[in-house]
């Protein structure tokens, strides 16, 4: 099975009720029922739902004063005051992973099957821009290029080099493999997040190093694995823009990559962890900026140099952590499983549970509200939650 990792397999159980729609037993000659499935489901609108706030919601964004959350079966509701929300008009039904809203009218959310969308009316209504079978052909462009250059170079390889050159040509070939069996079965490879920096200029990351960027407002996409380099094909499952205007794109095996001019060129961060990591999140110091990584089973990271080095910061919680929110007041918000959220008051040095019940069950995404309060998204679907210490917990 393609998911390898807890947050993908959030996304994989949130489009588990919709695995039947359209399904039917396939005639000869048709494709797989699973990709006909597929199909339908980037043609299919998304169902208006009575409880659609309830729903499970993945990602979170602000577009101006609105909240705009996006989730499963293509559900993305918003609402003005993170309490009353209004179901959107979206013409997926697939399951949606991530949400970013550079403007408060232009905003632009993906999902599984390489789903791009765009809103320009402040996350109200919705058009599809892209999908896999736009995007997967680039891939697999860059896939066979790079098993045929490994090729050559394991045919002039010398006799000292003939076991790395194999095994790098094995890889090679593998990804490739790997890549045009899924397109067979449809756009089955899903984005997990997007960040646009403006109107114009944007990015999309997903699975099996997908990285796509656009200068168009998504018009048209240009594969970045060549500027990458993140051979291994390991997943992204974020990125994000730092108040210092850094970008940083993290993902499983504890791959980080940063770019200080906007996303044409990216450099590789060593890590101390070598799990899964879920997100970034920059934080004004007064030297300058830190940066925070989080991810699997609580595992929280601090650099103060761009991510050179990096500190680790003992976490009180242990189930995995999926989102973040910088607070109007610098509190730093790490929002997780079982309830999980933590407030770090000294730019990410220490963190102490928050929350309270309100805070209950799987939190994903998380954004400032003021006041005191945040909006948190997850599976229980939208809601606001006041962000005081838990019982027992040191402010």
């Amino acid at each position: 099975m393609w998911v390898r990792n807890s947050l993908l397999a959030i996304a994989a159980i949130a489009a588990l009720s919709v695995a039947g729609v359209a399904a039917q037993a396939p005639a000869a000659g048709d494709p797989p029922a699973a990709a006909k499935a597929e199909r339908s489901l980037l043609t299919l609108p998304a169902i208006e739902a009575k409880r659609a706030a309830k729903a499970t919601l993945l990602d979170l964004a602000r577009a101006g004063k609105r909240y705009v959350a996006v989730g499963e079966r293509g559900i993305v509701v918003h609402s003005d005051d993170g309490k009353a929300w209004t179901q959107a008009k979206v013409p997926v039904s697939v399951t949606l992973t991530g949400v970013s809203f550079p403007t408060p009218e232009q905003g632009w959310a993906v999902g599984h099957e390489g789903v791009v969308l765009q809103s320009a009316d402040g996350g109200r209504t919705w058009t599809r821009l892209a999908d896999g079978t736009v995007l997967l052909p680039q891939l697999i462009d860059w896939a066979s290029e790079r098993a045929e250059a490994a090729r050559k170079l394991a045919d002039q390889a010398k006799p000292a080099d003939r076991a790395k050159a194999d095994e790098a040509l094995e890889a090679a070939e593998n990804l490739l493999g790997d890549v045009e069996a899924g397109l067979k079965f449809g756009p089955s490879r899903p984005l997990l997040d997007v960040l646009f920096t403006s109107s114009t200029r944007g990015f999309v990351v997903g699975a099996y190093g997908q990285a796509f960027g656009t200068a168009d407002g998504g018009k048209s996409w240009q594969l970045l694995a060549g500027k990458i380099g993140n051979a291994g094909a390991s997943h992204y499952n974020a990125i994000v823009a730092t108040p210092g205007g850094k970008l940083f794109l993290v993902g499983e095996a504890g791959t980080a990559f940063r770019s200080d001019d906007g996303g044409e060129t990216w450099t590789r961060l060593a890590t101390p962890y070598k799990g899964s990591l879920y997100g970034l999140i920059g934080v004004p110091t007064p030297k300058g900026e830190a940066v925070v990584l989080y991810g699997f089973k609580g595992r929280i990271l601090r650099s103060e140099d761009a991510g050179a080095t990096w500190e680790e910061i003992a976490s009180p919680a242990k189930a995995s952590l999926y989102g973040a929110a910088l607070l109007d007041d610098g509190t730093v918000v790490l929002a997780g499983a079982g309830g999980t959220l933590l407030a770090s008051k000294d730019a990410g040095r220490t963190f102490a549970p928050a929350g309270g019940a309100a805070a209950r069950g799987l939190n994903i995404g998380v954004v400032d509200a003021g006041g005191g309060q945040i909006v948190v998204t997850g599976a229980g679907g939208a809601r606001a939650v006041e962000l005081a210490p838990r019982s027992g917990a040191k402010p």
